[in-house]
C-alpha cells in the first residue's frame, strides 16, 4: 500500500535522517522547499530586525556657553529660524533643543529631557552637572506627524486633552544648564562630553519609554579659543559659543545660534599658531611692524588681582622715501647746522653775524612748520590712540588713549622708534586681533596664537 504526506513542510527540528525515512516508505514533500543543511548544523538563524527606540530624539541646537556670553543665545524653540538670549552667569553652560517624535505606538506621558555636561579633567577625575528640562524654561510642544498639516507649533500645557503625547506627533523641549566655573581652565581640561535621553512613560503612570542617549563629544579648546570656518566659508575665531570675527564696521562678536551653527559640528579650520603672526605694513614714508606682544601676569604688571596686562611694541622706522615734508625738514636740518657752524666760529662783533642769526631764525621756523605737517600727517595717518585689542570678551581701547596721541610721531624727526601699548583685560579674556586704523582704512590682523592662551 503506498501513501505518502504530500505538500507538507517539516519544521527545523527534523533531521536529514528521518527525511530521508519518510523518502524511503514514499512521503512525498511537494509544494515545500526542503532545507539544505547537514545533519551535524542547525537551521541558520535570521539576522535580527534592529530594534526601535520607542522614542526618536534630535538635538536642534546644541550651545556651549562662555561666562564671557553676554547673551546664550540659543534657536527659539517655537521658531528655530530665531533665537533669543537670556542673561548671562559667570559659569560654563549647555543650551539644547531637543525635538522628539513618539514611536512607541501608544499614548505617552510624563515627558522629560535629561542629561549631563561632563569636563574631564587632564588629572582623570571628572565633574559636571546634570540637567533636566528646567521648570523654569520647559516648554512642551506638539506637531502634527503630517508635513501637509499646515499645524504650528502649540505649547500644550494649558489644554489637558491635548496633554499626552499621541503616536507619532513631535514635541520639542529646551534646556538651559549652568555648570563649570571659569578657573576649570586652570586645572585643565582634556575634553567635555553631553549626554541627553528623553523620558516618557506610557501613558497613566505606565512603565518608561525612553529614546537612545545622545552623547556628544566636545573639545578641550572650546572653553578657550578656536579658529573656525562658518557657513558662509568665512573664517573666525569661537570661544564657547562666542563668535569673534572682522565686519566692515569692524570687530564684532555674536553668538553662534545667530548665524545658524552648533558647537557640536561647527567646522574646525585648524589648529591656532606657535608664533603670534608677523604685521608688517607700510605707508608713505613709514614702516610699520609689530615686534612683539606678551601677557603680563596682574602681579608683575601691577594691576588689580584678577586683572593681566597684554603689552604691544610696534616698530616704526622712516623709508629712503620719504615725504615732501619730511624731506624739507631734513634739509632745513644740513643747512641749520652749517650756519649754526659758521655762527660759532665766527665773532659775533662781526656785522654779517646779524644777518646770519637772521638767515637761522628764519630757517628755524621753516623747519618748525615743515615738522608741525609731518607730525600733524603721522597723526592722521597712525593714530597710535586708535589702536584696539580685541578679546573674547570686549573690544579695548588703551586705558589712557588721549596720552597715545602723539606718541607715534616719535618717527617725524627720528629715523626709527618703538612704541608700547599696554592693555588691561580680566584673567581669562584670550587676545584674538588689533584692530587699528591706518591711513584712513581698518587692519584687522589676527594675533591669536597658542602663547596668547597661556594663564598665569
Amino acid at each position: 500500500m503506498r501513501w505518502g504526506l504530500v505538500g507538507v513542510c517539516f519544521p527545523a527540528c527534523v533531521t536529514s535522517k528521518v527525511l530521508a525515512l519518510l523518502f524511503v516508505v514514499g512521503a512525498t514533500t511537494s509544494g515545500c522547499k526542503l532545507p539544505q543543511w547537514s545533519d551535524q548544523d542547525e537551521a541558520p538563524a535570521e539576522p535580527a530586525a534592529p530594534i526601535q527606540a520607542p522614542v526618536s530624539l534630535e538635538l536642534i541646537d546644541v550651545q556651549l556657553f562662555h561666562p564671557y556670553s553676554s547673551k546664550r543665545h540659543l534657536r527659539s524653540i517655537s521658531d528655530i529660524e530665531k533665537v533669543v538670549g537670556k542673561s548671562k552667569t559667570s559659569k560654563f553652560g549647555v543650551g539644547i533643543i531637543a525635538e522628539a517624535t513618539n514611536k512607541s505606538g501608544g499614548l505617552l506621558a510624563a515627558i522629560d529631557l535629561r542629561g549631563r555636561i561632563r569636563f574631564h579633567l587632564m588629572d582623570g577625575r571628572t565633574v559636571g552637572c546634570d540637567f533636566q528640562a528646567d521648570r523654569r524654561y520647559k516648554k512642551l510642544f506638539y506637531l502634527s506627524a503630517t508635513p501637509t498639516s499646515g499645524s504650528e507649533w502649540t505649547d500644550e500645557r494649558s489644554y489637558p486633552e491635548e496633554s499626552a503625547w499621541r503616536p507619532d506627533e513631535t514635541i520639542r523641549l529646551a534646556v538651559r544648564q549652568d555648570c563649570g566655573p571659569p578657573y576649570l581652565v586652570d586645572v585643565g581640561i582634556s575634553k567635555i562630553s553631553v549626554e541627553a535621553t528623553m523620558h516618557a512613560k506610557v501613558a497613566a503612570d505606565g512603565p518608561e519609554q525612553n529614546s537612545d542617549t545622545i552623547i556628544l563629544d566636545i573639545p578641550a579648546d572650546a572653553v578657550t579659543l578656536r579658529r573656525v570656518t562658518l557657513h558662509d566659508g568665512s573664517e573666525a575665531h569661537l570661544s564657547g559659543d562666542i563668535v569673534i570675527r572682522n565686519t566692515e564696521k569692524g570687530p564684532e562678536r555674536i553668538g553662534l545660534a545667530k548665524l545658524g551653527e552648533r558647537v557640536n559640528d561647527v567646522k574646525v579650520a585648524g589648529p591656532l599658531p606657535d608664533a603670534v603672526p608677523p604685521f608688517n605694513r607700510g605707508i608713505d614714508g613709514i614702516d610699520i611692524q609689530i615686534a612683539q606682544i606678551e601677557v603680563v601676569p596682574w602681579g608683575d604688571a601691577m594691576l588689580s588681582k584678577g586683572d593681566k596686562a597684554v603689552r604691544v611694541f610696534v616698530n616704526l622706522t622712516q623709508t629712503k622715501t620719504a615725504t615732501s615734508a619730511i624731506s624739507e625738514y631734513r634739509s632745513l636740518s644740513h643747512q641749520i647746522a652749517r650756519l649754526a657752524a659758521t655762527l660759532n666760529a665766527g665773532d659775533d662783533a662781526d656785522p654779517g653775524h646779524r644777518a646770519l642769526r637772521q638767515e637761522l631764525n628764519q630757517l628755524k621756523r621753516r623747519q618748525g612748520q615743515a615738522e608741525r605737517v609731518e607730525r600733524q600727517r603721522i597723526q592722521r595717518a597712525i593714530p597710535c590712540e586708535k589702536l584696539k585689542l580685541v578679546t573674547n570678551k570686549a573690544t579695548h581701547s588703551h586705558p589712557k588713549a588721549w596720552t597715545m596721541r602723539d606718541k607715534c610721531t616719535v618717527v617725524t624727526t627720528e629715523s626709527e622708534g618703538t612704541v608700547r601699548f599696554d592693555f588691561e583685560v580680566s584673567r581669562y579674556e584670550i587676545p584674538v586681533a588689533l584692530s587699528w586704523k591706518i591711513d584712513g582704512n581698518l587692519v584687522y590682523h589676527v594675533i591669536a596664537s597658542t602663547p596668547l592662551t597661556a594663564l598665569d
